[in-house]
């Protein structure tokens, strides 16, 4: 490769006629680590020309280098002018590589169809260290090792690869296709440890409208959905349940409540069913309460001992023991759980009535601050 930056030319205008025009992306593939030289390069320095230039709108990792979402060429020269003063400031910084257009994957339209579905959600155990060094999370990365991130990416390989043949991998904000399902594993694994924010695999099939959907977030957050498809709701139910189980000693809390398609983090858990007394974000800056409290109740849901000890009455309830002081605690009747978009709400109330006691809540965190803020 020559020295510095160089332009490709053709995907550059290729990629901004075929947005007509608008908001296209563009892609610096290099073997730079450094994010923050990309922002810099793609950013006029002079503030004078931002009203009326070529201007960033997200800016992510993929693959083979960054890219980002760029607007406002108002015709090929000006787009040139840009690009040749981006690949300027990036060579400047010692930076080598092409830079031009790239087209990011468009998934298909019924995917983002309004009702709910149900889906599981993981939070995975991290050394306590952690929770003290960043705690407003100022710095989103993943915090699993190799080997336990290699574990999770694994399991969300299983789950996705039989939601159909079209692959979507995900990095940061970037989509992009892959042909090869036995790669998954390593792509994922590489692009939440590159990205550090969020990644995700999509596979789908088109003709009968049904997929599975994983996401890894930044902290140790995993989200899985089954878009419709041609199996049971409870076939749906019980492959979710067996996601969740399946790495008992990494899981911290797991559960399985109804989420907007492509739901892709834990920032929307209550967006379709509200939470009871927390918030999220209460409980995303409260992650040493993970093993002691719970955000609400569900009819499927993987426990600790301690917050299963927590629990007022277990008449309603099944309890599976998992190993590794993990618990898999069920509804005795799934059906009012699961049938309807949102659950029964005499059921839903019953269930919060018996886990009172470990719902994360205001007064919860009041009598166990967390270490940061002590």
């Amino acid at each position: 490769m020559t020295d510095g930056v160089t332009i490709s030319t053709r995907s550059l205008v290729r990629a901004w006629r075929e947005s007509e025009y608008s908001e296209f992306w563009v892609q610096l593939t290099t073997t730079h680590p450094d994010p923050a030289a990309f922002e810099r390069g793609i950013v006029e320095p002079d503030e004078s020309k931002w009203e009326d230039g070529v201007v960033p709108r997200l800016t992510g990792s993929a693959p083979k280098g960054f890219v980002a979402l760029v607007e406002g060429a108002v015709d090929q020269e000006h787009l040139m002018t840009w690009a040749e003063g981006v690949a300027a400031r990036l060579t400047a910084e010692g930076v080598t590589g092409t830079f031009g257009g790239v087209s990011s994957a468009s998934l298909p339209r019924w995917v983002t169809a309004t009702p709910a579905v149900p889906t599981a959600f993981i939070t995975w155990s991290y050394g306590a260290a952690e929770l003290t060094e960043d705690p407003t999370m100022a710095v989103p990365r993943w915090r699993l090792d190799d080997t336990a991130t290699r574990t999770v990416a694994e399991l969300c390989g299983r789950f996705a690869r039989t939601g159909g043949p079209t692959i979507y991998l995900r990095q940061g904000v970037f989509w992009f296709l892959i042909d090869e399902p036995e790669r998954i594993p390593d792509m994922l694994a590489a692009a939440i440890r590159s990205d550090g924010m969020q990644a995700a695999v999509m596979c789908a099939d088109n003709p009968t409208t049904s997929a599975r959907v994983a996401t890894l977030n930044c902290a140790a957050q995993t989200v899985l959905q089954i878009i419709d498809g041609p199996t049971t709701l409870t076939a749906q139910i019980d492959d979710l349940i067996d996601a969740i189980c399946a790495h008992p000693e990494l899981v911290d809390h797991a559960f399985i409540r109804p989420a907007y398609r492509l739901n892709s983090t834990w920032h929307e858990v209550g967006v379709r069913q509200p939470l009871p007394r927390a918030t999220e974000a209460e409980f995303r800056y409260n992650q040493h309460l993970t093993t002691t409290h719970v955000v609400d109740a569900h009819g499927v849901q993987v426990l600790t001992d301690a917050q299963l000890a927590g629990i007022r009455d277990l008449t309603n309830w099944n309890v599976r023991d998992l190993g590794h002081g993990r618990h898999l605690v069920t509804a005795t009747h799934l059906d009012p759980w699961y049938h309807d978009e949102l659950p029964d709400t005499t059921t839903l109330e019953r269930a919060r009535a018996d886990f009172a006691d470990i719902l994360l809540s205001p007064e919860a965190i009041s009598e166990h601050p967390p270490p940061w803020s002590r």
